[in-house]
């Protein structure tokens, strides 16, 4: 599980308990891989299969790269169909 959101962000408790809760492990990131490619690469490299993203972080990634991604769920913004 991706932990996306800073731990003083309320939604991090969302991260935190399903990763912690189930027996998951939660995966932090660095500021500078919270979009884009580098985001991308984090997602990738370490196999992510859970993630809570805004839509608009969402709309950075190309989603036919993330074949081990299993939950993706979009928070803070409108999803559009092409996102």
């Amino acid at each position: 599980m991706l932990q996306f959101f800073h731990p003083s962000v309320d939604a991090s408790l969302c991260d935190i308990l399903m990763a912690l809760a189930n027996g998951g492990r939660l995966e932090m990131l660095h500021e500078s891989q919270s979009s884009g490619e580098p985001l991308a690469e984090l997602l990738l490299a370490r196999r992510l299969t859970h993630a809570v993203l805004p839509a608009n972080v969402l709309r950075t990634l190309s989603p036919s790269r993330f074949s081990e991604l299993r939950m993706l769920m979009s928070t803070g913004d409108v999803c559009l169909p092409e996102t």
